[in-house]
C-alpha cells in the first residue's frame, strides 16, 4: 500500500468511527445542530456514506430505507435523488428468472412468485458462485455507485445515501475494503434485527445474518410506529453526522 493510500485509509477509519458513534448515540449534542448547518451548500458535494444493510428475510430493511428516504427528502426538499436503495442480489434474481422462462417449470414459478426458502437458497448458492468466480454482484454495485457519482457531478450535488443490500458476511466485509481503498467512500454495515427469526430459514444468507458484527443495529420489534420513530432518528443523525465528517 502507498503512503497516500494510507493517509486515505486511516482518514476514512478516522471519519467512519466518529459517524457511526454519532448514529448510535442519539443522546450526543451533534441533535442539536441547527439546521443551517445542515443546509450549508458545501455538504452539498461531501460523499455520499454508502450503508450496507443486511437482516434477515422480511424484516423491514425497506421500508427503514422508505422511512429514511422519506424523512431525507422532506429535508432536502430543493434537491431530488437523495436516497439509493440498491442490492447486490439484484442481477441474480434475473438471471433465476431467465432460468425459469428457459425451463417453464410452473414449481420454480411458484417458489420465485413466493420468495420460498427454496427460492432464496438457490439465489444465495448462484450469488457466491458468481463470487467465487469473479466477485460479479458487487461488481456491479461498484459500477452503479460509479454511475450514481457521475450523475451527480452534472447535477452540481452528491446524493446524502446509498443502501447497499448485501446479507453474506463475507460480501459485507469485502465490500467495505474495497469502498475504502478503491472508491474513498464511507461504508458503514447495518442490521435491521428482530422482526424475523432466522431459525425459520434454511438457506445461509438468512439464517446466519443476525451473526454479523453490524456497525449499527437498527432494531424492529413489529410497531410500525415506534420503527418510523427509529428510522427518523437514524436519518437525521445520519445527516449530521455526514455534516460534520463527511469526506
Amino acid at each position: 500500500m502507498t503512503s497516500y493510500k494510507l493517509d486515505i485509509y486511516n482518514e476514512i477509519a478516522k471519519r467512519q468511527c466518529k459517524i457511526i458513534a454519532q448514529i448510535n448515540n442519539i443522546d450526543l449534542h451533534i441533535l442539536e445542530i441547527k439546521d443551517e448547518i445542515l443546509n450549508n451548500p458545501i455538504n452539498y458535494n461531501k460523499k455520499p456514506l454508502v450503508f450496507i444493510i443486511s437482516g434477515v428475510a422480511t424484516g423491514g430493511k425497506d421500508l427503514f430505507i422508505k422511512y429514511v428516504t422519506d424523512y431525507v427528502n422532506d429535508y432536502l426538499i430543493k434537491f431530488s435523488y437523495n436516497v439509493y436503495n440498491t442490492s447486490s442480489i439484484d442481477e441474480v434474481k434475473r438471471i433465476v428468472d431467465y432460468m425459469n422462462t428457459v425451463d417453464n417449470s410452473l414449481v420454480a414459478k411458484e417458489a420465485i412468485d413466493n420468495k420460498t426458502d427454496k427460492y432464496r437458497t438457490l439465489l444465495h448458492d448462484i450469488k457466491m458462485a458468481w463470487s467465487a468466480f469473479d466477485d460479479g454482484p458487487n461488481q456491479v454495485i461498484y459500477n452503479l455507485i460509479n454511475k450514481i457519482m457521475t450523475r451527480h457531478c452534472e447535477l452540481m450535488y452528491n446524493p446524502s445515501f446509498i443502501f447497499v443490500h448485501v446479507r453474506e458476511a463475507n460480501e459485507i466485509d469485502n465490500m467495505k475494503q474495497y469502498l475504502i481503498y478503491n472508491m474513498e467512500l464511507i461504508p458503514i454495515s447495518i442490521g435491521v434485527i428482530g422482526h424475523s427469526n432466522p431459525k425459520d430459514f434454511t438457506n445461509e444468507g438468512d439464517a446466519l445474518a443476525n451473526e454479523y458484527d453490524y456497525d449499527i443495529i437498527i432494531p424492529n420489534n413489529g410497531n410500525v410506529k415506534e420503527f418510523r420513530e427509529t428510522s427518523c432518528v437514524f436519518a437525521r443523525n445520519a445527516m449530521c453526522a455526514r455534516a460534520y465528517y463527511g469526506i
